[in-house]
């Protein structure tokens, strides 16, 4: 039987993981437009929360750290923590703002030097400080989940 998980960073390909960033492109750059409200306020918030501990898995593992239950674990508490800032504190909401823009722009400058439009100006993305978007917290484990699930059965 093949073992799920045993490569390093394979992890951010799991089913939970893609439809997380499935979920987010989809929702942040379609749904919330298409059909404000509070369902589409809230999703990228849980698929957010979901997907962010399987990147700092992997990354980890990149980095040559290795056991990926224990890293799921830390990663999801460190996702949850700095959620809890980012949705209760103005000052890490504008941080964090201002950071996704940063990471996004040479995405954006690329696309548009592509299309042979003037490059974005760089910028902070839309964030409101809401502590009610804490209610996706719980997304924060799924990754450890699944890392428990994978190596429950590599020890059968």
């Amino acid at each position: 039987m093949e073992r799920w998980g045993a490569a390093p960073a394979e992890g951010i390909l799991h089913p939970a993981a893609l439809s997380a960033l499935l979920v987010m492109v989809v929702n942040d750059h379609w749904a919330k437009a298409a059909h404000p409200g509070l369902v589409t306020g809230k999703l990228s918030d849980f698929a957010g929360v979901c997907f962010f501990p399987f990147l700092l898995v992997a990354i980890a593992e990149l980095a040559g750290l290795r056991g990926r239950e224990r890293l799921s674990r830390a990663a999801g508490l460190a996702t949850a923590f700095v959620f809890v800032l980012v949705e209760t504190s103005t000052l890490a909401g504008n941080a964090y703002a201002w950071g996704v823009g940063a990471m996004q722009w040479p995405v954006w400058a690329l696309l548009s030097g592509v299309r042979g439009e003037t490059s974005p100006v760089w910028g902070a993305v839309p964030h409101v400080v809401d502590a009610a978007d804490l209610i996706a917290l719980p997304m924060a484990g799924v990754a450890w989940g699944v890392a428990r699930v994978a190596h429950n059965r590599e020890r059968r």
